[in-house]
């Protein structure tokens, strides 16, 4: 079987209509695969079998990508060039969007907001949409919501596109080209008196409660602490993929985030994941009424719990390039933010000193 490995790694399968392989025990099984004529998917076996014999598996190979040839002729127009007929160019992209959103059980409430926008804009945007119909949508989302949520908004867009082309279902993805540049605003967070006072201070959820003071002791994302299991734990150490990033990460906890944990093992009972909680708009509003309850006035959400962490680290003495790694950061100017964060802070306190007059 290593030498049917061998031969398949130096085939072409650049094709519209691929060859799959069938691994059996003693061969592998050659098949067609590719979408017919009114769009759906097939798949052809050959009755052509790869044993491990070079040079006899050389020879099916060869009749294999004839066959294949031939088919794809069968289902191609001749027109200078080979075209497919594709079956989704009316498809609605508005209607592919919803059904990746369900599909991909995405728990983000920007995917409900942004297939409002959708059809509020249009009732029917096919997949094919010119440049001008999303520089259309662009100043429409502009026109609703800030520039920094149409900014989200449109890269969610394109993140769909993106998905259609891997799904051969379109060639290219036709938002591309269009960007909303985010605009710098200010990153609330909490000093640590302040975090003594909300610790001391109930709230009405002890989840959201106890998940956003873990961001403050560990750095985390909402994102990720929502799918934190007790399985990522590793004594002191949590063990866990970004899910914005994708990196995989492995960070000791401090003495603060282990004991949050060992309050939420009682709390969860015995349950996988760490923290029990509901959407992230209902989280956000727990930790409203909470802050405002502790008489901080501050406009704080769940992210500031990060930017709570990075300016805590700096304070203390870490240095920028360790806290790029603490974070996950991909780009040390993303972390240098906090560093400017800090000197701000640092400007406000000269400004409180005291005048003499000379």
């Amino acid at each position: 079987m290593k030498n049917i490995k061998e031969i398949l790694n130096g085939l072409n399968f650049k094709k519209r209509i691929k060859i799959r392989v069938q691994i059996n025990q003693d061969s592998a099984s050659l098949y067609l695969d590719f979408f017919n004529g009114v769009g759906k998917r097939e798949y052809k076996f050959l009755k052509l079998n790869l044993i491990g014999k070079k040079k006899q598996d050389d020879t099916t190979l060869k009749l294999a990508c004839s066959i294949r040839d031939k088919k794809e002729l069968e289902l191609f127009s001749t027109d200078n060039e080979l075209q497919l007929k594709n079956p989704y160019d009316k498809l609605n992209f508005i209607t592919y969007f919803e059904a990746f959103s369900k599909k991909s059980k995405k728990n983000d409430d920007n995917y409900h907001s942004i297939l409002g926008h959708l059809k509020d804009f249009s009732p029917h945007i096919p997949m094919k949409s010119d440049k001008q119909t999303w520089e259309k949508f662009k100043k429409y989302l502009l026109s609703k919501v800030s520039q920094n949520t149409a900014s989200v908004y449109f890269s969610k867009i394109k993140a769909v596109y993106n998905k259609a082309v891997a799904d051969e279902i379109i060639s290219k993805n036709y938002a591309q080209h269009i960007s909303i540049k985010m605009n710098e605003t200010e990153r609330f967070f909490l000093t640590f008196q302040e975090l003594q006072i909300l610790q001391n201070t109930e709230c009405e959820n002890i989840n959201s409660k106890n998940a956003f003071l873990f961001s403050c002791f560990t750095g985390l994302r909402i994102s990720d602490i929502k799918k934190l299991t007790f399985n990522n734990i590793d004594d002191i150490y949590a063990s866990f993929r970004q899910q914005k990033t994708k990196g995989l990460e492995r960070n000791k906890l401090s003495q603060t985030a282990l004991e949050i944990l060992n309050i939420q093992k009682k709390i969860v009972q015995n349950k996988n994941l760490i923290f029990s909680l509901k959407t992230v708009s209902t989280i956000e509003k727990h930790i409203a009424v909470w802050v405002k309850k502790a008489g901080i006035k501050k406009h704080i959400t769940f992210h500031c719990g990060r930017h709570t962490f990075a300016t805590m680290c700096i304070t203390n003495g870490i240095d920028i390039f360790t806290l790029k790694e603490l974070l996950g950061h991909r780009d040390i100017n993303s972390t240098l933010v906090y560093a400017k964060l800090i000197n701000q802070k640092r400007d406000e306190a000269i400004d409180k000193l005291p005048h003499l007059i000379i």
